[in-house]
Order: C-alpha cells, then structure tokens, then sequence
C-alpha cells in the first residue's frame, strides 16, 4: 500500500510538472505566430480548452467505463496524451517519415516479391515491372522541390497531401488491376506520386525549423524514417504469416502507414507567415 501510494505521488508530480510546462509553451506560439492585436483573441481560445476537455471528458469515457472499467479508461487517456506528443513540434516530420517509410520501404522491398507470387510475373518480367516505378519516382521527387517553391510556399502541406492522396489511390488501383499495361501505368504514376511527396516532406523541415535545429531537427526526423524502415519487413511479415500466406495483404501495410503518414502532416504540421518577415519569404512552424 505504501508502495502504491509513493507512485502515485510521483505520477502526480510528473503530471503537475508537464502541466507546468504548457503555458509557456503555447505563449511563445502565440507570440510567434499571432500580431498584437490577435494574440489575446488566440490566447483565450486555447485557455477554453481547460473548460471543454473536462465538459466532454466524462461524455467521451462514458461507453468505456461501461464497457472495460475504469483501468481502460485511464489507457485511453494516456493514449490520447501520447497521440498529442507525438504529434507536436519535429514530432510530427518524425511521425510522417517513420509512416511514411513504412510505406516507401515496404513497397521497395516487397514489390519483387508481390510481382511475382500475385502478378504471376516471370523474373524477367518482375525486374523491369519492380524498377520502373522508382525511376518514375526519382523523377517526381526532384520535381518536387521546384514545385513546392514554385507554388506551395507557405502551404506545402497540401502538396504532401494531394500527392499521397492521388498516390495511395493509383497504388490501391496497382493492387487490383490484371493486366500488366494498367498495373505497369499505375504503380508508374504511384511512384511519381509518392516519392514527389516524399521530396515535398524534406522540404518542411527546411522552411520549419530555426536554422540552429536544422541538423539536429533534419537527423532526428531522419531517425524515424530508418526506424519505420527498419519496421516494415518485420511487420509485413507478420501480417502475411497471419494472412494465411496472402502476400497481397503486405500491402496493406503500406496502405496503413500511408494514412498515417498523411493524418500525422494534416494534423501536426502548420505552415504560416510571420508578419516581420512577409517580405523575406515564408516561415512556418509546426502546432504543439
């Protein structure tokens, strides 16, 4: 008993101080990203969320309790705490390449696999079916730079999701079509589409973050796109063991890292224009 009581001293104390913690933080996005004459109006926003969350809180856990008592109900809460973490600041580039590489990874390194044993395609067939969409893809990315700074400064979100929305629907198209020249035209547009995303993703973290955390910002992002990478053949494999042997599920893996990957840059990532600095170009951040 004593012991349980001293934890949850602790745990009390821990919570107080990543409370404590909050109001700095979001004063200084305030400031950053709001004039003067706005940053009162922002200011009491975020402070009626003390009033919504517990008006909703016991509305939102009231099936759960119900269900799965109330020791689920404080899992799900944590859970949401660590959705919004993961979520804030270089989490979110850190949420999308580790998404996204699921992806990426996973369809370089199951594609050969997935030509042959679904598409019935011969080894010969398979290596120019498995190679041509990634030179399509070197293409899309370099175009992606140009693009982005052509015509999505300020809003290179919306290029990361258009390409990874229209990307993610030729590959699902890739997955159901039998006819090698739709399958070949599909999966050429999917990887024009995606690795253009994967370009438009790399430049956020270039216009986002302050030129002090461009290093150590860029290699901790970079961290989680190795470890989604690292990730991938082990939980395809998973997936297509419990499948029966259906190696056309592996994809759905991809297809799920993908929509993580976009949830995590429509939530996370925020684009916007500071007013001291209009004329010197965009800046940017990223919400927490």
């Amino acid at each position: 008993m004593a012991t349980s009581f001293g934890v949850l001293l602790v745990v009390r104390f821990l919570f107080g101080v990543g409370e404590g913690l909050f109001p700095a933080a979001v004063w200084k996005v305030i400031g950053q990203f709001f004039t003067r004459r706005n940053r009162a109006t922002a200011n009491a926003l975020v402070l009626s969320s003390v009033a919504i969350g517990p008006s909703l809180t016991p509305i939102l856990l009231r099936p759960v309790l119900g269900s799965w008592g109330w020791r689920v109900a404080f899992y799900v809460l944590g859970g949401l705490g660590v959705m919004t973490f993961a979520l804030a600041v270089v989490w979110a580039l850190f949420v999308t390449a580790l998404a996204g590489n699921i992806t990426m990874y996973g369809w370089l390194n199951w594609l050969p696999t997935y030509l042959m044993e679904v598409k019935g395609l011969d080894l010969k067939g398979m290596a120019l079916a498995a190679s041509l969409p990634f030179a399509f893809g070197a293409v899309g990315c370099m175009v992606s730079g140009w693009v982005s700074d052509k015509w999505f400064r300020g809003q290179r979100k919306v290029l990361v999701l258009a390409c990874q929305v229209l990307g993610g629907l030729a590959l699902f198209g890739f997955t159901r079509v039998g006819s090698v020249g739709p399958f070949m035209l599909l999966q050429c547009v999917a990887g024009f589409l995606l690795f253009m995303s994967v370009g438009a993703i790399w430049a956020m973290p270039m216009v986002l973050l302050p030129t002090r955390l461009m290093g150590s910002g860029a290699g901790f992002i970079n961290m989680g796109g190795q470890i989604g990478g690292f990730l991938t053949n082990i939980v395809i494999g998973y997936v297509v063991t419990l499948s029966h042997g259906d190696y056309a599920a592996g994809f759905n893996v991809l297809f799920g890292g993908l929509f993580l990957s976009a949830l995590s840059v429509f939530v996370g990532v925020r684009e916007a224009r500071s007013p001291a600095l209009q004329l010197e170009g965009d800046v940017g951040g990223v919400t927490g």
